[in-house]
């Protein structure tokens, strides 16, 4: 499969995660109707919008009056290299920062709470890929922000599990898109979860 998606997506594929990854989680539960809207915006490396991130936390934050909640990840690499954006992001009152590498129970207390997983990845690197994270989000229930063009973003926007930008600049809309739209976005992951549950058994004949 790699070297399939190699050739389709015109980068070298090392492998490929099986859409099937046992999270053992359940859709989150409703949020407090009180509560500061939360979300989690996974930028861990350079190719996955690192060094916007300020930038779209500001935004974000701007779009709901500074009442939001947003979790992040600052990868050893970064921090290294774009030391402005780890000291950025850490400047900023409503901002959680957690380290990379997290195992996968720690990452996923991070969103499993969240209004919207954000991914903003460079869209000439993710042209045809795809992200694990897309499946963990949806294990939980969750929708995502991603950019169209990518091929995670267009089956986002195509199922309705989410909302695709051409921009980074439509981010805190679709922010609260997500919010306001709650409960049509789940009934959509709903579906496309039953449906990728039929998908994996068919393949293996069951």
């Amino acid at each position: 499969m790699a070297r399939r998606y190699s050739i389709a997506a015109g980068v070298d594929i090392a492998w490929v995660p099986w859409p099937g990854e046992v999270t053992e989680c359940a859709p989150n539960a409703s949020q407090d109707l009180d509560a500061s809207p939360r979300f989690f915006l996974y930028s861990l490396r350079g190719e996955q919008g690192s060094e916007a991130a300020p930038v779209i936390a500001r935004s974000i934050s701007s779009a709901f009056d500074e009442k939001v909640v947003i979790s992040t990840q600052v990868g050893k690499r970064t921090a290294e290299e774009h030391p402005k954006v780890a000291r950025e992001l850490a400047e900023m009152q409503n901002v959680v920062i957690s380290p990379g590498n997290l195992p996968p129970a720690s990452l996923h207390s991070l969103f499993a709470d969240a209004s919207a997983v954000i991914l903003p990845y460079d869209r000439k690197r993710y042209r045809g890929r795809g992200s694990a994270l897309m499946w963990a989000a949806l294990d939980h229930g969750i929708p995502m922000i991603a950019p169209a063009g990518t091929g995670f973003g267009d089956d986002i926007a195509h199922h309705g599990i989410g909302y695709s930008y051409q921009d980074r600049e439509e981010i805190p809309a679709l922010c609260r898109m997500a919010v306001e739209e709650k409960e049509t976005l789940r009934a959509a992951i709903v579906r496309y979860q039953a449906h990728r549950e039929a998908s994996i058994r068919s393949y293996f004949g069951a």
